[in-house]
């Protein structure tokens, strides 16, 4: 038995209500990851009402190109379609770019020495702050933060990388105690 349409419907009916869920609960990440789900699930859903093929591979333009959706003559639904499917593509590639840099940057690094920044540009940017940092002068801080970076993030994803503001433990605390004066 293959996949029918009503299974990824009722599928991205209950990767909604999950996103909902973890985002009133403060999990920002992966409610945002799993509304990208659900709005793949729906237009699989509508795809697999006229064509059984499974090839996009989490690309929801062609997946929304392939659907009769695209078809729609109506310009404000089209110009209105393609705006919030822009939206969701871009929250979608930001949080999978966020988890690639994460990833990269767990190789020397702890998760709780990384405190990442929400860019409304899509960029990634952040905090380090880590012990390891103690002895190093900045530029090998960050000769060390871009060394792990290049290593899985082809050039194009480094591009959208801002930076990381490092500090030592010590520094931080230095910081956090000025900001507040501030």
């Amino acid at each position: 038995m293959g996949l029918r349409s009503d299974f990824y419907f009722n599928a991205a009916k209950d990767r909604i209500q999950e996103a909902h869920f973890l985002h009133t609960n403060g999990y920002y990440g992966i409610a945002m990851y799993l509304s990208g789900v659900a709005v793949e699930c729906m237009l699989r859903a509508f795809r697999l009402l006229n064509d059984p093929t499974f090839d996009e591979r989490h690309d929801l333009w062609l997946l929304w190109k392939s659907t009769e959706l695209a078809n729609v003559h109506s310009k404000l639904y089209l110009e209105t379609i393609q705006a919030m499917l822009s939206v969701v593509v871009k929250l979608w590639n930001m949080d999978k770019l966020k988890e690639k840099v994460k990833g990269s940057l767990l190789e020397f690094f702890t998760e709780r020495e990384l405190q990442f920044e929400e860019n409304p540009d899509g960029r990634v940017s952040g905090f380090i702050i880590s012990p390891k940092f103690v002895e190093m002068d900045e530029l090998a801080r960050q000769k060390k933060i871009w060394e792990l970076l290049r290593k899985k993030l082809k050039e194009a994803e480094r591009t959208k990388v801002i930076g990381f503001i490092t500090f030592t433990p010590r520094e931080y605390k230095a910081y956090t105690s000025y900001r507040a004066l501030s």
